[in-house]
């Protein structure tokens, strides 16, 4: 189910927060050791003080302090230089220096200059992530200060206790001291100091997510910084201000204050804060799911602080939460276990947990629930302990949302309730509303009809009042759910119509094809619930819909490649059946099928009818039938020899399949294809593997009566008729790499090039990724015959081998040509995972969006003789002036009458334009 959006950059921003306060801190406790000095004109001003920073021991201590004078002088100028060493990473230096200045001090018995050594030493350990050990430096110092009644002073050692108790998570004492600041500040008139600590106050509220409190926190401290003119001090307050007010979902108020405090920090020199400004507004944009403008600022922000490992572990963690909010779970859990590493590596307790909270939820997603729910309970204990109740209401809610998918509802519901009140106590609308949506889908599945009415009702009013696009399409979606169950399918159908708008707008927000089409896998099934209201309802409005929600659902990335850009995808990705049906030859008949439930369907389309054959045949037992074909071609592929030599029984067999196939999928339809002369499937799911065009009606195959092609969706075959077909006057390119599966690969490119005699060839050492990248931009035909590896573990890293090297989607990808027409003619080159959204993952999709206006490719592992007579007859065909679609049916016949098993002639099939 869905993370949540409004946190994923949440741990950047908070990082930026943690350094611009602790740069705050910093500056008011070395003022506070500077008063008792005199100002200094540079860092070092003695040959002494210029030689300690290099004693290395004790014992050179001790050498060095009986050769000089130490005075109160000398101190705070070796504090300053820790205060520089600090600041330009030379961490080892200034540690070590600390303890000198710690030395020198016990030296002269002073307890104020012991008490300003033991703050030095306590800034020094805190930068360097040791905030345990810090705070016994802090407590010795404010101990001394408060002995010697000097208040002012220990309140603003306070001030960084604060932030050291706020990275322990111990955010009781961290309060406390935020008291003791404020009211010591507001009694001793210290406008400014003030400010700052209710600026770092405000810290520890946004860690507890008690964002109301921050903004009030510094609300109260931007005014006191306008009183006294501290535009420095109001630059870094306006930040934090726009932060906690796009935690608060008040996203154009955050927006003016980013832009205010980018303003102030430029004028008053503060360049690294105006820049961070910028990356804020990024943060706001995410919050928006801009996803792909976040992971861009992820990117500039791991090159600009390459040595910053608590800033690269904040990388890690966020991106490892944009994974999971567009379904790549598995790179989720990979990125958060890294900064899970990272941040233990330098104790950071509050974001290991939130690291412990994505790997939970990720492997909820993949279904992996014993090891979720140990994470679960690991990230809800230790934000419990922490006293951070609104994040262990959260990881509740999740492991809710696991428990839905268990069949758990009642105790889904149970922990959605608790969550829900969590949220309200700090006014959380968002995540309060996404908790009502979970317990709707709960009582929903009990059957609690009224009880998910009531709990839709309140995430209505909460989203109208907090609106964020990850809950609108989620709240619409439900509300159609419950519509339906009630028998009002007219309301359904506008909730469901309004959760796809409103995930669309998301997704088109999104610039990436691979995040794209991962973002939509756990999306479809509104589609679906959309079609099903659709053909329940039935009128011929409604059935266009339905065929128009079809197509919006299926291969969506595919067809933003091939739109060329998600702009031009704002016409093309949305054809109506008018769009569809102008696009088809005048005797040509588009085949759509679809899959609701167990439920088969098929969208028949001519350019004078419309026909919707509902619930042809059950899904289940296509399948099934579909696995008897699967398992007869592996069979005789494994062993053609014993299949030959029963010939007659093996061909029997297979058309025994092929005819119960053709039963489901085209006896029902068949009236519709009475004047047809062409036929374009669109198949869905398993379908993408079957070969319509060997489909056995009992006397004939279906190729023998019609030519036929392929197209992921009617839109796609839509855009292959419009889009500009390459000249055929460029020569064709013919690429072999044989081997020893496919020994006479090099006899097939010699065989096509007879027939096509302008053609250039390479063969063996001369086919190579180079070859190809140059040849292909000019080549009318494309023919390459290699052995193609299909990956289904990851598709896109299917590939095809040439004699240097394997070239896989991504290489494909990059390639461009104006080719007509794109043959491969290895084993298996058309094999494609099929993922939720219909998308087709393989090699077909380079060579798609490369510019191919046709491919013909493989479904299963080819004979060596066979295809290289088939590519000849193919190509003679086509150089007698047949159309594509005519000639690799007159081809595949040809074959047919020497080798009738359809495992011979049948393989390869036309995806695209035929003509």
């Amino acid at each position: 189910m869905k993370a949540e959006p409004r946190e994923v950059l949440e741990q950047l921003v908070r990082s930026v927060v943690a350094k611009a306060i602790a740069g705050s801190l910093r500056d008011e406790c070395m003022e506070a050791l500077d008063e008792r000095s005199t100002s200094l004109p540079q860092l070092v001003p003695d040959s002494a003080a210029r030689d300690i920073p290099e004693v290395s021991f004790t014992d050179e201590l001790r050498d060095w302090k009986r050769q000089h004078e130490v005075n109160d002088r000398f101190i705070s100028e070796l504090m300053t230089a820790v205060r520089s060493l600090l600041d330009s990473g030379k961490f080892d230096s200034a540690n070590r220096l600390s303890d000198w200045c710690l030395e020198l001090a016990d030296t002269l018995g002073d307890a104020m200059v012991r008490a300003r050594a033991a703050v030095t030493k306590g800034i020094t350990l805190a930068r360097t992530s040791e905030n345990a050990k810090a705070l016994s430096y802090f407590d010795e110092a404010i101990r001394l200060y408060d002995e010697a009644g000097d208040e002012l002073s220990s309140a603003k050692v306070r001030l960084n206790r604060i932030e050291c108790y706020r990275q322990l998570t111990r955010y009781d004492e961290a309060l406390q001291d935020g008291k003791i600041t404020c009211q010591v500040f507001t009694r001793l008139g210290q406008k400014q100091l003030l400010a700052r600590s209710l600026n770092n106050l405000g810290a520890v509220f946004f860690q507890l997510d008690r964002f109301r409190e921050w903004l009030n926190a510094l609300q109260e401290g931007g005014k006191l910084l306008q009183e006294v003119g501290d535009d420095k001090s109001l630059s870094m307050v306006y930040w934090n201000q726009a932060v906690a007010l796009t935690s608060l979902n008040r996203g154009p108020e955050a927006v003016g204050y980013y832009k205010l405090s980018r303003k102030l920090a430029l004028e008053t020199g503060q360049t690294w804060l105006a820049a961070t400004s910028n990356y804020n507004l990024g943060y706001h944009h995410y919050t928006q799911c801009e996803y792909t403008r976040a992971l861009d600022i992820l990117a500039e922000t791991r090159t600009a602080l390459s040595l910053d490992h608590w800033h690269l572990s904040l990388c890690n963690l966020t991106q490892s939460e944009i994974y999971l909010e567009i379904n790549m779970c598995r790179d989720a859990i990979r990125f958060a276990e890294a900064a899970y590493k990272g941040f233990e590596s330098i104790q950071k307790p509050f974001e290991v947990a939130k690291a412990v909270g994505v790997m939970a939820i990720a492997h909820s997603q993949i279904r992996e629930y014993k090891e979720a729910g140990r994470l679960f309970e690991k990230a809800r204990s230790m934000f419990k302990e922490q006293g951070n109740a609104v994040r262990a209401a959260a990881m509740d809610l999740h492991r809710g949302v696991m428990w839905l998918q268990m069949g758990r509802y009642t105790d889904t519901r149970a922990v959605a309730e608790e969550a829900y009140n969590a949220f309200m106590k700090e006014s959380i609308k968002p995540k309060a509303a996404y908790a009502r949506i979970v317990s709707a889908r709960a009582s929903l599945r009990l059957g609690e009809l009224e009880c998910a009415s009531n709990n839709a009702a309140d995430a209505n009013r909460l989203h109208g009042e907090s609106p964020l696009p990850w809950v609108g399409h989620q709240l619409h979606a439900v509300l159609g759910e419950i519509h339906s169950a009630q028998g009002d399918l007219p309301a359904a159908r506008g909730e469901f119509r309004q959760a796809i708008q409103e995930l669309e707008e998301v997704r088109s927000n999104i610039a990436a094809d691979e995040l794209r089409l991962n973002y939509l896998k756990d999306k479809v099934p509104v589609y679906e619930m959309l079609m099903t209201t659709d053909l329940r309802l039935g009128d011929p409005a409604m059935l266009e819909e339905a065929f128009e929600t079809a197509e919006r659902a299926k291969s969506r990335t595919l067809v933003d490649l091939l739109a060329g850009s998600v702009e031009a995808l704002k016409q093309a990705n949305s054809s109506s059946l008018e769009d569809v049906r102008q696009a088809l030859a005048p005797n040509a008949v588009l085949i759509e099928y679809i899959m609701t439930g167990d439920n088969v369907s098929a969208f028949c389309v001519s350019r004078a009818r419309f026909v919707v054959a509902q619930n042809i045949c059950s899904r289940a037992e296509l399948r099934k039938r579909f696995g008897f074909l699967q398992y007869h071609l592996t069979t005789f592929a494994g062993n053609p020899a014993a299949a030959q030599a029963r010939a007659s029984l093996a061909l029997a067999n297979i058309e025994d399949h092929f005819q119960k196939l053709y039963e489901m999928l085209i006896r029902p339809v068949e009236a519709f294809l009475v004047d047809a002369a062409s036929l374009v499937f669109v198949p869905f799911d398993f379908l993408h593997y079957v070969p319509f065009h060997a489909l056995f009606d009992g006397t004939a195959y279906l190729a023998d009566r019609f030519i036929i092609s392929y197209a992921p969706t009617a839109t796609i075959h839509r855009l292959f008729t419009r889009r500009e077909r390459g000249s055929n006057d460029g020569a064709a390119l013919l690429i072999g790499v044989p081997d020893e599966s496919a020994p006479l690969i090099a006899e097939e490119i010699e065989s096509i090039q007879s027939v096509l005699p302008e053609a250039r060839s390479f063969v063996g050492a001369g086919a190579t990724k180079e070859c190809l990248t140059r040849e292909i931009q000019t080549a009318g035909i494309i023919h390459i015959a290699s052995h193609a590896t299909f990956r289904p573990d990851n598709p896109m890293f299917s590939s095809l081998q040439l004699h240097d090297a394997a070239i896989n989607f991504f290489d494909i990808y990059s390639l461009r040509t104006s080719a007509s027409l794109v043959t491969l003619s290895g084993c298996g080159t058309g094999l494609s995972n099929v993922v939720a959204g219909d998308e087709l993952l393989g090699l077909i999709r380079g060579f798609l969006y490369a510019g191919a206006t046709s491919v013909v490719l493989s479904l299963w592992d080819v004979n060596d003789r066979t295809t290289a007579d088939l590519m000849k007859s193919f190509y003679s065909y086509l150089a007698a002036g047949g159309t594509k679609g005519q000639s690799l049916r007159s081809a595949m016949l040809c074959v047919r009458d020497e080798h009738p098993h359809p495992y011979y002639w049948a393989p390869f099939l036309l995806m695209g334009n035929p003509n």
